[in-house]
């Protein structure tokens, strides 16, 4: 728009003011841009979003492996050993990830929440993902 008002010589009287609040609006844009290069944050997404969804399967094929057990099926202790050992392979990679204690404690209320278990520390279980003050899966919040 700049481009073509001085191409066309439109100069309003606020060209000035206008060129300013968009330089400061470009400066800004650039340096978020660059922290993002910076940090990584594509990569970081992408590593996230294909951890979850392996989690996710894994927790499922755990659920249906555990509702196997009234009538276990003969290969059940090798079932058991092939998923333990793609969960370990999971964990050991998200680890070098560093998730940080808030993001444990959120993802530890999660899982009680999930499969309605009480926590070890409160002796309750979540009915929500809001913090709470227990230092099990609570002080999670994301923005303090």
């Amino acid at each position: 728009m700049i481009g073509v008002m001085v191409i066309h010589g439109i100069a309003p009287s606020y060209l000035p003011k206008f060129l300013l609040v968009v330089g400061i609006v470009s400066l800004a844009e650039a340096l978020v841009s660059l922290w993002s290069l910076v940090a990584n944050w594509a990569d970081n997404l992408s590593y996230s979003r294909t951890s979850t969804t392996e989690n996710l399967a894994l927790s499922s094929d755990f659920r249906e492996l555990g509702q196997q057990c009234e009538n276990p099926p003969s290969d059940l202790e090798l079932k058991f050993t092939a998923l333990r050992s793609r969960d370990e392979a999971r964990r050991a990679q998200d680890a070098e990830h560093s998730p940080t204690e808030k993001e444990m404690r959120y993802g530890h209320r999660a899982g009680l929440r999930r499969f309605q278990c009480s926590c070890e520390g409160c002796k309750q279980i979540p009915i929500s993902m809001d913090s709470s003050n227990c230092n099990v899966c609570g002080h999670f919040d994301m923005f303090s």
